[in-house]
C-alpha cells in the first residue's frame, strides 16, 4: 500500500514490488488511527465521534435510568475519554479548529447528560503532551533524547 503525501499531484506510474502491484491509497487505518493524504485527520475525527455517539446513547439511557452521576461521571471517564484521547497526542495538535471542535462537542455534551463537570478534553490531552515530552528528554536511550536540551529555571 502507498499513500502519496506530496502537494504536487502527479500521475504515479503502478509500482510493483516482488512482482506485485502495489495498491495505492487516499487514507490507511494504523494502529486505529485513520491517516488520510493530507494529515487532516478527519476522517479519523468523524469515526471518534461516531463511536463515541453510540457511547452517549448508554450514557443517557442510564441517566434516564437514574443511576448515580457518579457512576455515570465513572462510566464516561472509562468508556468515552480513553476513545477521545487515544493517541490524541499524535494528531490533536495538527487537526483543525472544526475537527477540535467536534471532538470538545462529545466531551460537552457528556458533562450535559452526566449533569457533574466533566475534566476538559483539551487539558487532558495538553497534561499527556507534556508527560509524554518530559518522558522523552529525561530518557537518555530514548531516540528522539537529542532533540530535547532541557534549561535550568
Amino acid at each position: 500500500m502507498c499513500i502519496d503525501f506530496r502537494r504536487n499531484r502527479t500521475v504515479i506510474s503502478p509500482m510493483v514490488i516482488n512482482d506485485e502491484p502495489v495498491e495505492q491509497r487516499d487514507s490507511f487505518k494504523y494502529l486505529g488511527v485513520m491517516l488520510d493524504e493530507k494529515l487532516s485527520f478527519t476522517e479519523h475525527v468523524t469515526t471518534v465521534q461516531k463511536k463515541s455517539q453510540q457511547r452517549l446513547y448508554v450514557l443517557r439511557k442510564l441517566r434516564a435510568s437514574y443511576v448515580d452521576r457518579v457512576l455515570l461521571l465513572r462510566l464516561y471517564r472509562s468508556v468515552i475519554e480513553p476513545l477521545l484521547t487515544y493517541c490524541s497526542i499524535c494528531y490533536y495538535p495538527a487537526i483543525s479548529v472544526k475537527n477540535r471542535n467536534r471532538l470538545l462537542k462529545v466531551s460537552h455534551v457528556s458533562a450535559k447528560i452526566i449533569g457533574l463537570p466533566t475534566p476538559k478534553l483539551s487539558e487532558i490531552i495538553d497534561h499527556a503532551i507534556l508527560k509524554k515530552t518530559r518522558a522523552v528528554a529525561t530518557e537518555s536511550d530514548h531516540p528522539l533524547s537529542t532533540f530535547f536540551h532541557v534549561f535550568p529555571s
